[in-house]
């Protein structure tokens, strides 16, 4: 809905989780963007759309769910020409120890440990056919300045007024700046743009 409203184009979300896309067609009402917006069901590793049909395609904390290459690949197919696929997700600064690996399992979700290493990240663009021509590494900063700074003023507090009155979301935002703090060395986010080729 940022891209439609902010840039006049029109924009597909898909997902495969039916309240999320509902969650999101809502919100495209409320904010007058239906016309200009469309989610749909589908799966990112099969989708229905013909070839060539994006200028540009992107996700955020997506490709740790699915098969990469195969995401990537499809990506690279309903992407025309000289588009651009771009994601960002997490992404390991070095080789995880064991004991690492299960504390961000266990704190995160189980797919958090499908982050690659910064280096391969690249490597499976270049795979599926992908020209990497823009890629970042960058701490996890779970501070307040940081929240505001990605989440925005409004959604920022809005975090940080459930944690005041909800004990459940205090301790999971608690949870999660431990778990930055002591991997901070370790894991980070990775954000990459390919070109299609």
């Amino acid at each position: 809905m940022f891209i439609a409203k902010k840039y006049g184009c029109k924009v597909v979300g898909v997902d495969i989780d039916e309240d999320l896309l509902s969650d999101a067609r809502e919100a495209a009402k409320r904010n007058n963007l239906s016309r200009m917006t469309e989610f749909r069901y589908e799966d990112i590793e099969n989708l229905s759309f013909d070839d060539d049909v994006f200028d540009g395609a992107i996700s955020q904390a997506v490709l740790i769910f699915t098969n990469k290459e195969r995401a990537l690949k499809e990506g690279a197919r309903v992407v025309k020409p000289r588009g651009f696929i771009g994601a960002i997700e997490l992404a390991w600064k070095q080789p995880p120890t064991e004991y690492l690996t299960k504390r961000v399992q266990e704190t995160l979700c189980s797919a958090s440990v499908e982050a690659d290493l910064h280096q391969v990240w690249q490597d499976r663009f270049h795979q599926a056919g992908l020209m990497v021509v823009h890629q970042e590494l960058n701490d996890l900063h779970f501070t307040m300045k940081g929240m505001l700074k990605n989440e925005g003023l409004l959604e920022g507090l809005s975090c940080v007024m459930k944690g005041f009155v909800k004990p459940s979301s205090r301790d999971r935002l608690a949870q999660f700046s431990r778990l930055f703090k002591e991997t901070e060395k370790y894991l980070g986010y990775g954000i990459y743009i390919g070109r299609v080729t």
